[in-house]
Order: structure tokens, then sequence, then C-alpha cells
């Protein structure tokens, strides 16, 4: 065989390869909306919510589920819809390249 043949044989599997290596994103259809178990304070914390019918997401479950995901909830009252989103970031706000205006290790980088 020449090397044009062994180069089209290994793209060829490479390419059948592919599907096995892509990442396993979360894929949610749906989102419960719960009561509010009682009065909801607007603070950051999250200890007032009912966080039994939250969604994860996650663009790849099997390598990056503790590092970066969210979970998203949703409850209401008579009042409010109030949403709620967890983040699990090892390095928060902190995309230098990106977005350098913004607060990195609580100073500002202005």
């Amino acid at each position: 065989m020449n090397s044009k043949t062994l180069t089209a044989i290994a793209l060829v599997l490479a390419l059948a390869a592919l599907p096995a290596a892509r990442a396993t994103e979360t894929e949610n259809l749906n989102m419960q909306v719960l009561p509010a178990p009682g009065k909801v304070v607007i603070d950051g914390k999250f200890d007032d919510w009912d966080l039994t019918a939250g969604i994860l997401a996650c663009g790849d479950v099997e390598n990056l589920r503790d590092q970066y995901t969210v979970w998203f909830h949703v409850m209401y009252d008579n009042e409010n819809l109030y949403l709620l989103a967890r983040w699990k970031d090892p390095t928060p706000l902190n995309n230098p390249c990106c977005y350098p205006h913004l607060v990195v290790d609580n100073q500002s980088t202005n």
C-alpha cells in the first residue's frame, strides 16, 4: 500500500471514532415550577429554597460534572416568580481574555 492509501484509511478510521469521542450534554425537556415553601428572601443564599425539582445543565457530564455545571430551580408564590441558578466553576468571574472589566479576586481590573 502506498502512503496515500494508508492516510485515507487512517482518516476514515479517525472519522468513524468521532461519535464515540463526543461529550454527552444534558438534555432537559421540561422544568417543574414549585410553590415556595415559605417566605423567600433575595439575599444570594438558597437555604429557603425547595431544591427538589432542579435541572442540571452541563456540556460534558462524564468529565465536567464536578467542575462546570449549573443547577436551575424555579419557585413561585402569590406575588413573584423566583429563579435560581447554582453555578459550579473553579474560576468564577475569571475570564480576563474576554471580559477584562469584570471583578476578579475581589479587585477591579478597570
